[in-house]
């Protein structure tokens, strides 16, 4: 969420980086087209390991990248100031200046669920957390 609109974005885990998985000729080097291929795709510096030459990475560090790529990014948590039974204040909306309790933080959906007074009765309204302020 920015500025009130909630906005999807791709996140890059290794930015700069390209990651190939090939076979090495006989000799145990990289073809020289797959080689050149490589060194002449834009946005590619140089290769990581000694003298230029590719080193293959551990299997620590795959399994890392793989499980860290795997993970699942549904839904970010909300990371808000309120927590349950805290006093609030509507800021924004058709509730504007209503006051009510934190009955519970939503993370999935980027809500704020709290219990007002209307009408005399208990009313339970999920809000964004921007729409409202502590008291």
């Amino acid at each position: 969420m920015k500025g009130g609109v909630k906005k999807e974005s791709d996140r890059k885990l290794y930015p700069g980086y390209v990651f190939v998985e090939l076979e090495l000729d006989k000799n145990g080097m990289i073809p020289e087209k797959v080689w050149f291929l490589i060194k002449e795709t834009e946005g590619v510096g140089d290769f990581i390991g000694s003298n230029g030459k590719p080193t293959a990475m551990s299997a620590k560090d795959q399994s890392k990248m793989l499980e860290e790529a795997e993970r699942p990014d549904d839904a970010p948590s909300l990371k808000t100031e309120y927590k349950k039974s805290d006093k609030v204040k509507v800021t924004n909306g058709p509730f504007e200046n209503f006051e009510g309790e934190v009955d519970e933080i939503l993370g999935e959906q980027g809500k704020v669920r709290i219990i007002t007074t209307i009408f005399g009765r208990p009313t339970p309204l999920e809000l964004e957390y921007w729409q409202i302020e502590k008291v």
